[in-house]
């Protein structure tokens, strides 16, 4: 079985590139490959990125597909890429989402082995917010080659939004999906914020993906 690491990541803004740096470190453990990729549009797009590392990464089986900005348990990762290769289905390797400040992310960062080796300590990082349990559909996501080609890969936003949660709902429908359970942790950066033309943009073009696939 061949298995790899994909993350989205185009460079620039300086808390991204930390965060970036940290996030590739940090699944180094894994001793898989890690394949970055950039689709090349004039606003980065999440969703096109990650299909360009699925195709940069060439002949894989099974792959992790990680964001630039979280970290999830590798224990969880390891387990969620196990089962996708066996079930085909799309494995979602955490549910339990922390979203860590600015401050937090700095403390983790310099001092990782305080919180890495008993995820319980994130409790005494600065905690931006803890999302609801069992949701986020990214971050940490297995799926097998053959079931992201079934998919379709991510469908094409301009910017960001939309994509996750469109893939999510085209994977229940054509390969099922499942979770193992886990941690995962946010790292903070600036939030990027759209313009009200783009995120019309964006809801017309998830709209029109989702009448499709009726």
């Amino acid at each position: 079985m061949i298995a790899v690491v994909l993350i989205p990541w185009r460079g620039g803004e300086v808390h991204r590139e930390r965060n970036k740096a940290f996030v590739v470190d940090y699944y180094a453990a894994l001793g898989l490959p890690i394949f970055l990729g950039d689709s090349g549009h004039e606003r980065f797009n999440r969703g096109a990125s990650r299909n360009a590392a699925a195709t940069a990464a060439g002949d894989w089986d099974v792959a992790l597909i990680a964001d630039a900005d979280c970290v999830a348990d590798l224990d969880a990762v390891r387990g969620a890429l196990q089962l996708a290769e066996q079930t085909g289905k799309l494995v979602i390797a955490h549910d339990d989402f922390w979203r860590l400040s600015d401050k937090g992310t700095a403390k983790l960062i310099r001092h990782p082995e305080r919180y890495l080796d008993d995820p319980r300590q994130v409790v005494h990082l600065m905690i931006d917010t803890r999302l609801w349990r069992g949701y986020m559909p990214s971050g940490a996501l297995a799926i097998s080659r053959d079931s992201f080609e079934k998919i379709g890969g991510y469908a094409s936003i301009p910017t960001w939004g939309y994509e996750d949660s469109l893939f999510l709902e085209d994977a229940r429908r054509e390969v099922g999906v499942d979770r193992v359970p886990g941690w995962m942790w946010h790292l903070w950066h600036p939030p990027e914020t759209g313009t009200v033309a783009e995120r019309e943009l964006n809801r017309r073009i998830a709209q029109e993906h989702r009448a499709r696939q009726r």
